[in-house]
């Protein structure tokens, strides 16, 4: 398996892997970023092809190409190791699964096999497609995005998975059937179209199933969507429907747009392949997390009413504590992103280009809807939140200006009155002021610091060195190198130093010159040190009334004297 893995090592640039995922820029001898893994302003995330490696020094994540697509595409190891073998052309002998990748393994087959049995449903069920049709599915839509009918039978897919040989137990684990009050189980999906949810690598997780039949032929109308479980595949505050397709979009455009509902994202992603939706869950931090990972810039596309309002100022609340660019789409009252495509694409893509900034956006409407009083609560209820959530002050300032200015309101009485509320919201998972410290930090010795730039020095390619080790450490007597050598074995975290020290040393003459400044360092630091200890022993001999002693003493301390100057 080692030689597989260095195989796949030898074949992937973590340069060219990694701006797969994020822009990187030139930064001397690395590459530099904003870290894909937590929210900053500043890049602190290193990649350096020398070493296969990357280090964030914001948040700490750290490692070589299989622990970035690990962290990028939610994998395990393996489904690591099994995606770059894939992308370098290696042939994996020995995969060694764990009994843990072994039930997920069946899982994906069962999610895999369910997925193709509806979607052979949906070719026999004229009224499915009939509505499929009517919304704006084509034949291309339906076999892009997998979509499937569920049959209107209480075990038609709990049947056909079992004498494909897999266990009741796994089908209901994985939520495509449930154990009723009878302890019989049944058909979670019945008389729906099914939409298959991906992981971020492609792989059905969840299904989501959409009532597509007149309500008013119900006196107790069904949910219009009818979501999975959380299952060991799903986790819906991390899972963002179209995700899989839209990531490297969303990164190419700079921007993501996010609507509510399956039927909306197929179509809008039509239009905006950039476009992500929730499923069964309101957006979450984690969601808001996962798309700045590609890009801190995002237009809400909810629906124009109440509910809709709502949920996109929620989410809004969570990104801008993210430090993202929050825009909102206004879209016509009582019609949806699907309706409007259908009736024009191009109307859509100028209710995107016409999104406003959140705050412009809801101070719109509350100059629209309220008056007197009622205003001043919407401000406080609605716009002192998002202000609170926007970390940087400066900003936060403007935006004193602008609500005073759109509502002839005194800033100083705003700013005054925000001061006396206490504002809650969410708390961001990370922020700037929350990074570790680095390696290198005040007081460290001459002997560590020299120990910190020569791991990093055996770490480079040979041709890569500034300095030789070997030299450098013969240029010191015995004491004076078994200190540096514990510090050099203390070092557990070589990347991280390495990487700051790249960072601090741009040319090899920099280092070289440190290398010269260290050793007058050390030898002032250990001159130091024999002066105390002769001056010590100087002491004793007087007291002990040894002349001798004492003559030869000072000699040696006078000596050391002109020579340290």
């Amino acid at each position: 398996m080692s030689s597989e893995i260095d195989q796949i090592k030898d074949r992937i640039n973590i340069i060219d892997l990694v701006s797969q995922y994020i822009p990187l820029k030139k930064a001397g001898i690395n590459h530099q970023a904003r870290c894909p893994f937590h929210n900053e302003k500043t890049p602190s995330f290193y990649v350096s092809a020398d070493r296969g490696t990357y280090k964030c020094f914001g948040c700490g994540e750290g490692g070589d190409i299989f622990t970035f697509v690990e962290k990028m595409e939610g994998l395990e190891f393996r489904g690591a190791l099994e995606k770059l073998a894939t992308q370098a052309g290696v042939t994996l002998t020995n995969k060694a699964p764990t009994k843990k990748d072994e039930k997920k393994d069946i899982y994906s087959e069962i999610m895999e096999s369910a997925t193709i049995a509806w979607q052979r449903e949906l070719g026999g069920n004229e009224a499915a497609k009939d509505y499929l049709k009517k919304r704006g599915f084509t034949k291309e839509i339906v076999s892009e995005y997998r979509i499937g009918f569920a049959p209107e039978s209480w075990s038609f897919a709990k049947d056909y998975l079992l004498q494909k040989s897999f266990i009741e137990q796994d089908v209901e684990k994985v939520g495509i059937i449930k154990t009723g009050e009878t302890g019989r189980s049944y058909d979670r999906f019945r008389s729906r179209i099914i939409f298959p949810l991906f992981s971020i690598d492609g792989k059905v997780i969840a299904f989501s199933g959409r009532f597509f039949g007149s309500e008013s032929d119900y006196e107790n109308p069904p949910a219009k969507y009818l979501n999975s479980p959380e299952t060991p595949l799903f986790n819906k505050s991390r899972v963002l429907y179209g995700m899989h397709t839209a990531k490297q979009h969303i990164r190419k455009n700079n921007f993501a747009c996010v609507v509510e509902g399956q039927v909306d994202l197929v179509m809008a992603q039509q239009v905006f392949p950039n476009t992500v939706a929730t499923s069964g869950t309101a957006l979450t931090s984690q969601h808001i997390t996962l798309i700045n990972r590609f890009s801190e810039r995002l237009v809400f596309v909810y629906d124009g009413d109440n509910a809709g309002l709502n949920s996109a100022y929620r989410g809004s609340l969570l990104a801008l504590e993210q430090n993202m660019e929050v825009k909102i789409a206004t879209l016509p009252t009582e019609k949806d992103p699907a309706d409007i495509i259908l009736d024009s694409k191009d109307e859509y893509k100028k209710i995107i280009a016409g999104a406003q900034d959140v705050f412009d956006f809801y101070l719109a409407h509350i100059a629209k809807t309220t008056q007197g009083r009622d205003q001043t609560i919407a401000i406080e209820e609605k716009l002192f939140p998002l202000l609170h959530a926007v970390p940087n002050p400066l900003e936060r300032d403007r935006y004193f200006g602008v609500i005073s200015q759109k509502l002839g309101m005194s800033t100083e009485a705003l700013q005054g009155r925000f001061s006396q509320i206490k504002v809650r919201t969410q708390t961001s998972p990370q922020t700037e002021s929350q990074k570790s410290t680095t390696a290198l930090s005040n007081g460290v010795t001459p002997t560590k610091r020299l120990a910190h730039i020569l791991v990093w020095q055996n770490s480079l390619s040979e041709e890569r060195q500034s300095i030789d080790v070997e030299r450098v450490l013969h240029s010191y007597d015995t004491t004076v190198v078994g200190q540096i050598e514990k510090h050099m074995n203390d070092v557990i975290d070589i990347d991280t130093i390495a990487f700051e020290l790249e960072n601090l040393y741009k040319t090899d003459i920099m280092v070289q010159n440190e290398i010269q400044e260290i050793a007058q360092s050390i030898e002032k630091l250990y001159s130091n040190y024999r002066l105390d200890t002769l001056k010590a022993k100087l002491s004793q001999a007087v007291l002990e009334g040894d002349t001798q002693k004492q003559t030869a003493l000072k000699q040696e301390i006078a000596t050391l004297l002109t020579n340290s100057r």
